[in-house]
Parts: structure tokens; C-alpha cells; sequence
């Protein structure tokens, strides 16, 4: 019981300092630009990389859940995969919804700032579910599984790379994916 006490007393405050941190390095990120013909350009270019991301993201996505099927029940891995095939459903549409509207002119500035905030939403989505996948699916250390915490790491690190390619051209969108993908993995090793 001692044990246990004090594990949740460490984990409480590893929580707290990694919130410390990440509020840190948010108050001090670059601000988004105020500039909509700047932020118009940023959308752009995050949906000219999207395609490529989209196929990428969902090959992982597929690699993963067969993964993770070895040890984690069907049932759980299939919710999961459900989730991320939404997720990538709402995407898509959000694409040929935005390649649409600039085949038929100049998006209007109301329509920018709207897929802007849809952007750093799906982001967030997407971030929050392999988040999720990080707790549900983190092998505990003294399981015979224990090496798929390494998968799961690089798979984590290669995703928020490619996140960085992908959405770098708009910073909020990127950090609404990598924070919350990244910080339970960093939460459960510590």
C-alpha cells in the first residue's frame, strides 16, 4: 500500500511538472498569425501535405492495430481502429470541402478562419486517440510484451514527425497533435 501511495504521489507530480512544462513552452510558441492572407497560405499548404499524411497515418494505423492484436483483445483494437478510420473520414472531407471552394474562387476570410479552427480541432482528434492508444495499449513493464513499448515509442516519434512536415506551416495545428499523442507515453515512462 506504501508503494502504491508513493507511485501515485510520483506520478501526480511528473504529471504537474510535464503540465508546468507544457504550458511553459505554450506561453512562449509563436503566436498565430493574425495575417489571413498569411494564415490563408498556412491552410494551403497543410492540405497540399495532406494526402500524403492521410496515407501514411492510415498504413501506420493498419500496421499498428495488427500489432497490438497479438496482446490486446480484438474487441478493444477494433474500437480504436473504428475511431481512426472516422477521424481520417472527417479529414478527407474537410480536404475535398476546402479543394472545392478554391476551385470556385478566393475563400472568404470567415471560411479561412473557420477551417483554421477545424484544422487544430482535427488535429487534436487525431492527437487525443493515439494518446489513447498510448494508455490503453502501453504493455505493463513486467509483461512478456515489453518490447512493444519501443514500437510504441518510435511509432509515436515517427508520427509526430511527420506531423511536423505535415502541419508545420501552422504551428497550432501541430501542437494540438503532438502534445496530447505524446505526453501520455511520457507520462506512463517516467
Amino acid at each position: 500500500r506504501e508503494f502504491r501511495a508513493l507511485r501515485q504521489t510520483q506520478l501526480l507530480g511528473t504529471q504537474a511538472h510535464l503540465y508546468w512544462h507544457t504550458m511553459t513552452l505554450l506561453a512562449f510558441a509563436p503566436r498565430p498569425t493574425t495575417d489571413l492572407r498569411i494564415l490563408r497560405e498556412q491552410l494551403h499548404t497543410q492540405n497540399q501535405t495532406l494526402p500524403m499524411s492521410m496515407g501514411g497515418s492510415f498504413f501506420i494505423v493498419v500496421l499498428w492495430a495488427i500489432v497490438i492484436s497479438f496482446w490486446i483483445p480484438l474487441f478493444t483494437v477494433i474500437w480504436w481502429s473504428m475511431a481512426m478510420m472516422l477521424q481520417f473520414a472527417l479529414w478527407y472531407y474537410g480536404a475535398t470541402r476546402y479543394r472545392e471552394r478554391v476551385k470556385n474562387g478566393v475563400i472568404s476570410d470567415r471560411a479561412v478562419l473557420r477551417m483554421a479552427r477545424l484544422s487544430v480541432w482535427g488535429s487534436l482528434v487525431s492527437g487525443c486517440l493515439w494518446g489513447v492508444s498510448s494508455i490503453v495499449f502501453f504493455p505493463s513493464p513486467g509483461s512478456v510484451h515489453v518490447e512493444y513499448q519501443y514500437l510504441l515509442m518510435l511509432t509515436l516519434a515517427g508520427l509526430i514527425s511527420g506531423a511536423a512536415f505535415a502541419q508545420g506551416s501552422y504551428l497550432p495545428a501541430f501542437y494540438a497533435f503532438a502534445i496530447p499523442s505524446a505526453a501520455p507515453v511520457i507520462i506512463l515512462l517516467m
